[in-house]
C-alpha cells in the first residue's frame, strides 16, 4: 500500500471512528432529555452568571462573524445538539443544522419544537455535505475539525467553502495549542478511560496548515477563550456527581466578573475564511 493510501484509510478510520464516539455522547444527552435553554428569570440569571463560560464566548464569536443579517441561510456544519444554530434561530437567522449523528438531530429537533422553531435538520457528513454549490450566506462549525487529521480538515474546509456563497463567510473554531489546562485535562480523563471523544488535536494555525487551500482566500486568525479555557478543569473530576456540579457552580460564581479575560489568547482558535465574488 503506497504512503498517500495509508494516510486516507488512517483519516478514514479517524473519521468513523469520531461519528461513533459521538453518536454514544450525543445518545446519553437525548436520552437525559435535560432542556438546552432555561428560561424566565432564573434563565437570564443563569446566561449572566455564566458569561465567563465557553458556551457565551463561542456564541459571540459566532454572532459577531456570521453576523445578524436575515438574508440567506447560515449552516452549522457539525452542529452536536444545535445549541448555536438554534440561538441563531432564535435570533431570526434561517439557519440548517447539520450533523452525523442521528442522536444529535432528535435531540436538536426536540429542542427546536419546545422553542417553536423549526430549522431544516440534515444528517450528512462534513466531508461530503448535502448541498448545491455556494447555497449559504455562512457556514460555521464548532469543535469539529479538530477531531480529524489535517488531511480530514482541509477536505472539511474545503466542503465548507463550496456550499458557501461568494462574499460569505466561513467560521471555524477549533482547540488552540495556547490552551494550558485542556492538554492535561483531556490526559488525565483519557488515562482513568474517562474521555468519551477519541483523538483530538490542538492547532496552532489552521491556516499555516493548509496554506495551498486558503492563499487564494481573506483569511483571519486569532485566539480566545483565556479564561473559559478553565472550564475544562471539570475533567478532573467523575463525569457525574456533586463534585462536577460544585466545580461549575464555583467556576461560574467566581469567573463572571472577569470575562474580558477571554479576550485573550487561550482555549480557542478561530479561523474565519471570506470568500471573494468568484
Amino acid at each position: 500500500m503506497i504512503q498517500s493510501d495509508l494516510k486516507q484509510k488512517q483519516e478514514t478510520d479517524l473519521a468513523r471512528e469520531s461519528a461513533k464516539n459521538w453518536e454514544k455522547h450525543w445518545a446519553k444527552v437525548s436520552a437525559a432529555g435535560k432542556p438546552m435553554f432555561a428560561s424566565g428569570i432564573w434563565g437570564g440569571f443563569k446566561k449572566f452568571l455564566q458569561r465567563a463560560g465557553s458556551g457565551a464566548l463561542i456564541s459571540k464569536i459566532i454572532r459577531t462573524e456570521i453576523g445578524d443579517s436575515s438574508e440567506g441561510y447560515v449552516l452549522e456544519a457539525g452542529c452536536g445538539t444545535g445549541y448555536l444554530g438554534l440561538q441563531m434561530a432564535r435570533s431570526g437567522r434561517k439557519t440548517v443544522l447539520l450533523d452525523v449523528s442521528p442522536s444529535a438531530l432528535a435531540y436538536a429537533g426536540s429542542e427546536a419544537n419546545r422553542l417553536e422553531l423549526k430549522p431544516p435538520r440534515v444528517k450528512g457528513s462534513v466531508f461530503h455535505l448535502p448541498f448545491k454549490d455556494a447555497v449559504f450566506s455562512g457556514t460555521f462549525n464548532v469543535g469539529v475539525l479538530d477531531h480529524f487529521g489535517q488531511q480530514g480538515r482541509k477536505n472539511a474546509a474545503l466542503e465548507m467553502l463550496r456550499v458557501t456563497k461568494p462574499q460569505g463567510k466561513v467560521t471555524i473554531v477549533t482547540n488552540d495549542v495556547r490552551s494550558y489546562v485542556h492538554p492535561y485535562a483531556m490526559k488525565y480523563a483519557a488515562d482513568r478511560g474517562r474521555w468519551p471523544f477519541g483523538f483530538k488535536a490542538a492547532i496552532s494555525s489552521l491556516q499555516a496548515e493548509i496554506p495551498d487551500l486558503l492563499k487564494d482566500y481573506d483569511v483571519n486568525e486569532y485566539s480566545r477563550g483565556f479564561l473559559s479555557q478553565f472550564e475544562f478543569g471539570h475533567y478532573f473530576l467523575p463525569p457525574m456527581g456533586a463534585l462536577k456540579a460544585l466545580f461549575f457552580g464555583t467556576f461560574y460564581f467566581c469567573t463572571w466578573p472577569f470575562a474580558f479575560l477571554n479576550r485573550f489568547a487561550g482555549q480557542y482558535l478561530v479561523t474565519v475564511i471570506k470568500k471573494g465574488d468568484s
